[in-house]
C-alpha cells in the first residue's frame, strides 16, 4: 500500500509541476480581481462551499477542511475568455487632442481576452484528529490590452500603442495549511499564505516624460505573505457552519510605478460565513457570504483625499451551490455566484485599465469516479455582461472622463483530476 501510495504521488508530482507552468499565464478577474473559487468542485458550485470538503484545494477558501478530508491530490487547469469594451469621453476634451481623455475613438475592444487557469492541493491526514494540506492556487489579478491610449499623453501620442493603454497584473499564492478536529462535530486550521506577483503597465499616471519612458513596460516583481483563520462545526446531521478570515496578504510596494499606486498592491482582507444543509442523503446545499475589504488597500482603494485614486469600495459576495450524487460514480454540480463591481460610478475613467466590473456567474460541474482512486471533474461558468458609466461627478479624473463606459463578459471552464491515496 505504501509503495502505490508513493507511486501516486509521484504521478501527480508531475501534474502538479505542469499545473505551476500553466498556472504562470495566469491573469482572470472575477469578483473584483478576486477569482470566484479554486477547483473544479467549488468552481461547479458558483465558489460556495466554505463548509464542504470536496478536495485538497478547498483549503484555499478554509484551512480547516484539511482535517475533514482524506489523503487526496487535486489539479486542476483552465481557460478563461473575456470580451471587455471601452468608449472614452470627457469633457474636458477638445477633439481628443489634449491630455486628458482619449476622446474620439469610438468603442475599443481589449486585444487581452484569453487566460490560462490552474491549481493543486495536496492534503494528508496525520492522524484521525490532524490533517496538513499544500495548496497553490491564483490569489487575483487582471490584464487589458486597448489599441488607442486612456489618455492624450505628449510622449505616448493618440495614435495606435503609444503610452497608458495596457497592464497585465498577476498574483499567485502557495498555502502550507494545518486543521485539527478535536471531536467528530469540529475541525480548526490556519494557513500561512506566501505569494509572489508582477505587474507591467505603460501607464504612468499623469507624467509621461521622456525620463519616465523608460519606466512603462517594465515587469516589476513582488513578494507577500499573509494568512487564514478558518472553523468548521456540525449542527446535528444536516447542517454544517462554517466562518474564516483571511488576512491582506501584503507585498512590498512596486518600485517602478510609485507615481500611479499610492502604496502597495496588497491582496484586501476577507471575512465570511457558510453553511450547508444535506436536503437529501445524496445532494448538499451550500450557501456562502463574505466581505472583501477594497477600501483598505490602499494602492487601488477608496481613499478621498487622494486625487485620481482608483477608488475601489468594499463589497459582499454571495454563492449558492448544489452538488447531487447521481450514483456512486458520478456527481452534478450547479451554482450562482453575485458580486457587486467594486467600480462605482464616479471611477469609470479611473479604472479603464482595470475594468473589474462583472457581477454575476452562473455555473455548472460535474465529476466522475473511474476507480475508488481517480475522478475527474469539470466546471464551466458564464459571467453575463455589465456596464459601468463615469457620471463625471467625483474627482478631477472623473470630471476629465465623463460619460466614459467600460462593459465586461466572461466564461470560462476548467478540468480537474483527484486522486485518492
Amino acid at each position: 500500500m505504501a509503495i502505490a501510495n508513493l507511486r501516486g504521488i509521484s504521478f501527480f508530482s508531475m501534474m502538479v509541476a505542469g499545473a505551476v507552468s500553466f498556472g504562470a499565464n495566469q491573469a482572470s478577474a472575477t469578483n473584483g480581481m478576486l477569482p470566484y473559487c479554486a477547483g473544479t468542485a467549488k468552481c461547479g458550485m458558483g465558489g460556495a462551499g466554505m463548509a464542504l470538503a470536496t478536495d485538497a484545494v478547498s483549503t484555499s477558501v478554509n484551512p480547516a477542511l484539511a482535517a475533514r478530508m482524506g489523503d487526496n491530490v487535486h489539479v486542476s487547469v483552465g481557460w478563461m475568455g473575456a470580451d471587455v469594451h471601452a468608449t472614452v469621453r470627457g469633457g474636458a476634451c477638445s477633439g481628443g487632442a489634449t491630455a486628458g481623455a482619449n476622446c474620439g475613438r469610438g468603442p475599443q475592444e481589449s486585444d487581452a481576452s484569453n487566460f490560462l487557469d490552474g491549481s493543486f492541493g495536496i492534503n494528508y491526514r496525520l492522524s484521525p484528529e490532524w490533517g496538513v494540506n499544500l495548496a497553490f492556487f491564483p490569489v487575483g489579478g487582471g490584464a487589458t490590452d486597448w489599441e488607442h491610449p486612456r489618455t492624450g499623453s505628449v510622449a505616448g501620442g493618440l495614435a495606435k500603442g503609444g503610452m497608458d493603454h495596457t497592464v497585465t497584473f498577476r498574483q499567485f499564492g502557495l498555502q502550507p495549511s494545518m486543521a485539527y478536529s478535536p471531536n467528530n462535530w469540529s475541525s480548526y486550521g490556519v494557513g500561512v499564505i506566501l505569494s509572489y506577483a508582477d505587474i507591467k503597465t505603460d501607464s504612468l499616471a499623469n507624467d509621461f516624460s521622456a525620463t519616465n519612458s523608460g519606466v512603462a513596460g517594465h515587469k516589476d516583481r513582488m513578494y507577500g505573505a499573509g494568512f487564514q483563520l478558518g472553523g468548521v462545526w456540525d449542527v446535528g446531521d444536516i447542517w454544517s457552519l462554517a466562518a474564516n478570515y483571511r488576512s491582506p496578504v501584503w507585498y512590498n510596494r512596486p518600485n517602478s510605478y510609485k507615481n500611479i499606486f499610492g502604496g502597495p498592491l496588497n491582496s484586501p482582507a476577507q471575512a465570511g460565513v457558510g453553511v450547508v444543509m444535506k436536503v437529501h442523503p445524496s445532494t448538499d446545499l451550500a450557501l456562502d457570504a463574505k466581505n472583501v475589504m477594497w477600501s483598505d488597500v490602499r494602492a487601488i482603494g477608496d481613499n478621498p483625499g487622494e486625487r485620481g485614486g482608483f477608488g475601489w469600495k468594499n463589497v459582499h459576495v454571495f454563492s449558492i451551490g448544489m452538488q447531487h450524487r447521481w450514483d456512486e460514480d458520478l456527481t452534478l454540480r450547479a451554482g450562482y455566484n453575485y458580486g457587486e463591481s467594486p467600480i462605482d460610478s464616479e471611477h469609470v475613467f479611473a479604472n479603464v485599465l482595470f475594468p473589474a466590473v462583472v457581477e454575476q456567474h452562473l455555473t455548472l460541474g460535474a465529476s466522475y469516479k473511474f476507480t475508488d482512486s481517480l475522478e475527474l471533474g469539470f466546471s464551466a461558468y458564464w459571467a453575463p455582461k455589465n456596464t459601468v458609466e463615469d457620471a463625471g461627478t467625483g474627482d478631477g479624473f472623473s470630471q476629465m472622463g465623463a460619460g466614459t463606459t467600460l462593459e465586461m463578459e466572461q466564461w470560462g471552464s476548467q478540468l480537474g483530476l483527484t486522486y485518492n491515496f
